[in-house]
């Protein structure tokens, strides 16, 4: 890479950091660009606000391609710093928009951090039970909380930079300490909700709670970089910290649904015994079946069908109607003839019965079997 165009952008990012803090609008516009690209470091963060500002979702080509996307020609990348910094070397990055997917592809989900509101109330819900916020505060109060909390931890994981930093006279040093870790939780509160929760950001409330007016006493290299690598760390460990609970909200909903299912089913299985149950009570035949014993025979049935107002023919002795056709005795004989084959296949098709003997000896030929042969 020749080092003119790396010494170019070199001189991009001194002009951008300074511009970035230069007044509070330019910082809060810079917040909100940075909030959707969490996942890249301050330098890179940087680098992008000065090419692209209005970047949301940013890969290089190989980690686009990877995922059925490919790059629109003659797109311009964003150029950043390549790791480690010694090489002097330059890659790019792509913003989704300068992607298309490809033919007979499908493009891979993109994933993004948000939370839907019943995780937002989980999550104010879960640091509530542990006395962290009070009852009536919302999301942004218990994002200020969270913020608070992992503010102090940076500033420790990164004591030997700060005292780098800060002025030296011992009078000055607590004054000067207040005031970045002020400035480094409300940048981190503006960037969380810009993302999150854009809303909130506008409300008279949370603007009166946030003085960005401190960042003017940042104007130089070294201390707009402390506090930009100091606030990018701030705001990957509360999203940590909120993926988190989001994950445990996800599995308590899902356990909740689950259990709702369950009785839901339990309670249709009851409703349709309950009203099998009315059904047989409000049934006449089965009133009769029950009084009777519950016996199923070929006696009940003829006295059902008599007490419906149809008569049976009276049988001989000899087991035969007046017809002289046999009467078979029992529904297992039936069965015992008929296949399950013969009693699906259309009228026009089926096998006649088999006649008597005494019909057999009659006609003596053209009988038809239930053998599938004629």
């Amino acid at each position: 890479m020749p080092v003119n165009k790396y010494q170019m952008l070199c001189e991009l990012y001194d002009e951008t950091l300074l511009q970035i803090t230069a007044t509070t609008e330019n910082w809060q516009q810079f917040l909100r660009m940075a909030g959707q690209i969490y996942q890249v470091p301050f330098d890179e963060q940087i680098l992008i606000y000065a090419q692209r500002p209005n970047a949301r979702r940013i890969m290089t080509m190989q980690q686009w391609n990877e995922r059925n996307y490919w790059i629109r020609k003659g797109t311009t990348g964003i150029a950043v710093f390549e790791r480690p910094y010694n090489t002097r070397a330059i890659r790019y990055y792509f913003d989704q928009s300068d992607t298309y997917v490809g033919k007979n592809y499908t493009g891979a989900d993109i994933a993004e951090f948000i939370l839907t509101e019943p995780e937002k109330a989980y999550i104010v819900g879960n640091l509530r039970s542990k006395g962290q916020v009070k009852q009536s505060q919302s999301f942004a109060q218990a994002i200020q909380y969270t913020v608070r909390e992992v503010a102090w931890e940076t500033m420790n994981t990164y004591k030997s930079r700060l005292t780098e930093m800060l002025p030296q006279e011992s009078n000055v040093v607590a004054e000067e300490q207040k005031r970045f870790v002020n400035l480094l939780q409300d940048s981190a509160n503006y960037m969380l909700l810009s993302r999150l929760e854009p809303e909130s950001i506008n409300t008279a409330s949370f603007m009166q709670q946030t003085n960005f007016t401190l960042v003017s006493h940042y104007h130089d290299r070294q201390s707009i970089n402390t506090l930009g690598v100091c606030l990018s760390y701030t705001e990957k460990k509360v999203i940590q910290t909120l993926m988190t609970l989001q994950k445990q909200a996800q599995a308590k909903f899902a356990q909740t649904a689950s259990i709702s299912y369950s009785e839901s089913e339990g309670n249709g299985k009851e409703q349709d015994q309950e009203r099998k149950e009315e059904k047989e009570l409000n049934d006449p035949k089965e009133q009769i079946y029950q009084e009777e014993g519950g016996q199923n025979n070929d006696s009940d049935h003829e006295t059902d069908l008599s007490r419906s107002g149809r008569h049976t023919l009276p049988r001989s002795n000899s087991g035969e109607d007046p017809a002289g056709r046999t009467i078979r005795q029992s529904q297992t004989e039936l069965s015992g003839k008929l296949s399950g084959d013969h009693l699906s296949e259309p009228a026009n098709k089926r096998r006649t019965e088999q006649p008597s003997e005494r019909d057999s000896a009659a006609s003596g030929r053209n009988e038809r079997s239930f053998d599938g042969t004629d």
